[in-house]
């Protein structure tokens, strides 16, 4: 059955390189106005699959299918995407004016729409007082949202970004966060790589995980919490500390893991309303002083240490 909001389907897509076969049949799909989130370790094949849809280059087998029939690689694919790559693309010696207009004129776009769209993207961006500036005059956080405007300037349908916050300040990453954000307000579709689990939990409406060229999880960050990491970790720290506590403390509970460092103990295991009085009163038991106790609950990034950690599960 044909799904009318499908916006891109990759489906088993293979790559070697010599002898190292980097996506082993990859597949995963995005639909309009969705934001999907791409997360994995270095190695995985994030860089191979984004310069695969963004017809860098070309994958051994498998199937890139893009809306209304249009084939990758043709200059109608390329009019439907736009690419934020992880290192800026701009000319330092031109304004940021310049450069979107530069651009522009590389997607066709002319005259008077050149200058209103270039206005219109600049705006976008919230680098209205900077246009007359030049790049290499820029932070590295203005540099960040021209790379991602220009990417903007012939409204594709697709938006490809490969680490889009990468070694921004604080203000400048939230500012992305709105571009993004607002890419989807316009129903257009985003797929984003970050070694910033929070963002990624943040922004996606959907996460994959890739591991050793293969998606091994995907998913609402919620959904893969759910289904991964159900685990709360109780974190204590003791003035000071009897290893009698952690006897103690599974004979009368289920605890999945029980971590000692020092003075600090973490505690591993599902949620239960009674866990906070078992460990009061087991430590009241031993005459153990307790200085802090502190709830972790189970997020995005104990899901991607999970995978880190696990090995190849699905």
């Amino acid at each position: 059955m044909i799904n009318m909001n499908e916006l891109l389907s990759v489906q088993n897509l293979v790559k070697s390189f010599s002898e190292n076969k980097v996506l082993n049949c990859l597949s995963f799909k995005v639909d309009k106005g969705e934001i999907l989130g791409v997360l994995g370790p270095n190695g995985a094949g994030k860089s191979t699959m984004f310069n695969i849809l963004s017809s860098l280059t070309s994958a051994d087998s498998g199937n890139v299918d893009f809306s209304g029939g249009i084939i990758p690689g043709t200059k109608e694919y390329k009019k439907s995407i736009g690419i934020v790559p992880q290192d800026i693309s701009l000319y330092n010696n031109m304004t940021v004016e310049e450069n979107l207009k530069f651009i522009g004129k590389l997607y066709g776009i002319r005259g008077k729409k050149l200058s209103l769209k270039v206005d219109e993207i600049i705006d976008e961006v919230n680098l209205g007082v900077k246009k007359k500036d030049y790049i290499k005059n820029l932070s590295g956080g203005m540099k960040r949202r021209v790379n991602i405007a220009a990417s903007l300037l012939h409204e594709p349908k697709l938006v490809i970004m490969d680490e889009p916050t990468v070694g921004v300040d604080p203000q400048s990453r939230v500012d992305i966060w709105k571009i993004i954000r607002n890419l989807k307000e316009k129903g257009q579709s985003v797929i984003f790589t970050s070694h910033y689990v929070d963002e990624v939990e943040r922004l996606s409406d959907r996460v994959i995980i890739i591991k050793k060229g293969i998606v091994v999880a995907e998913g609402t960050a919620k959904q893969l919490v759910s289904k991964y990491c159900k685990n709360y970790v109780y974190i204590l720290q003791f003035y000071s500390f009897d290893d009698n506590f952690c006897k103690e403390l599974t004979r009368k509970i289920n605890i999945v893991d029980i971590d000692v460092e020092g003075d600090k103990v973490k505690i591993y295991m599902d949620y239960s309303s009674n866990i906070l009085e078992y460990i009061v009163q087991t430590a009241a038991s031993l005459n153990l002083a307790i200085k802090n106790i502190d709830i972790k609950k189970p997020n995005l990034e104990d899901v991607f240490f999970y995978f880190n950690m696990k090995g190849d599960k699905v």
